[in-house]
């Protein structure tokens, strides 16, 4: 029966390469080739750069996310009545918020003072705060008056034209220097009250009329519509410029007492009548 195995000392060394080397090759396969799940933990370094990284993915997710959160605002003086979209947003306004400045320029909208850039729609307190500093509205000066070079064609009688009182048109009363509507509404109504108008002078009667525009009318063909005072009513003679409420009841006492008046000048012995009212009246009434 052999006896016990023995080594040498050769055998001894042989047999310990042996050993590391299997367990070598063992540590190689668990590590590198061994369970794919197996994650080897990173060091301090690598930790902190996985961190940092992160962080500046979570930066920018947010700003794509939530318009007006910009990384990198460039603030510098700009004027919001001209500032384009691109140039908004480069001052860290969220895209739709100039793009509501835009809009409300196109429709006719003007910012006159820094607040009013506060009142858009979709401004925060915040981003108008941050560029409040900036804001930089250049007013325009105001320039001369914009000379009119149209020439304007005066309708207005020139030196010796005329127009006819009785005409009762107030286009071709309106062309007397110094008469407009109103006045000329005023020599019509008044023509009418007295039947028409006999003597140029009577439209100075006319209250707001200068004396001095006599000389622009003339009376054409006068045929007043005389005032009968045989047969006139009472409300009628009154309505006359020329006769007044003692003048008319004097009339209707003469009508009353002597009978028929045949001549204006037979007034002339009642108290309610001068001579000028005689001579006023003549052409105006008949008998």
């Amino acid at each position: 029966m052999p006896g016990p195995l023995r080594f040498n000392r050769h055998d001894r060394a042989a047999t310990a390469v042996l050993a590391i080397a299997l367990l070598l090759g063992f540590l190689f396969v668990f590590f590198w080739k061994g369970d794919e799940r197996t994650i080897m933990p990173p060091t301090d370094r690598q930790a902190s750069e996985m961190r940092g990284f992160a962080s500046h993915a979570d930066d920018t997710s947010r700003s794509a996310v939530r318009p007006g959160k910009e990384i990198r605002a460039s603030l510098s003086r700009f004027n919001p009545n001209t500032a384009d979209s691109a140039r908004l947003v480069r001052l860290g306004l969220p895209s739709f918020v100039a793009a509501n400045i835009v809009k409300y320029r196109r429709a006719g909208g003007k910012f006159r003072r820094p607040s009013d850039l506060a009142r858009i729609y979709g401004m925060s307190q915040d981003d108008y705060r941050r560029i409040a500093p900036y804001i930089d509205i250049v007013e325009a000066v105001p320039g001369p008056a914009p000379v009119h070079t149209e020439v304007y064609r005066s309708n207005k009688l020139h030196e010796g034209e005329t127009v006819d009182l009785n005409c009762g048109d107030t286009s071709q009363l309106k062309r007397v220097p110094g008469v407009g509507s109103v006045l000329a509404r005023r020599i019509v109504k008044y023509g009418n009250l007295l039947g028409g108008y006999v003597s140029p002078a009577q439209v100075a009667e006319v209250y707001g009329i200068s004396p001095d525009a006599v000389k622009w009318f003339r009376t054409d063909n006068a045929a007043p519509r005389k005032v009968n005072l045989n047969t006139a009513a009472y409300g009628e003679m009154l309505r006359h410029p020329y006769l007044s409420k003692p003048q008319v009841e004097a009339v209707m006492r003469r009508r009353r007492t002597l009978g028929k008046i045949s001549d204006i000048g037979q007034m002339r012995f009642d108290s309610a009548f001068t001579e000028r009212d005689i001579q006023r009246l003549a052409p105006d009434v008949g008998f």
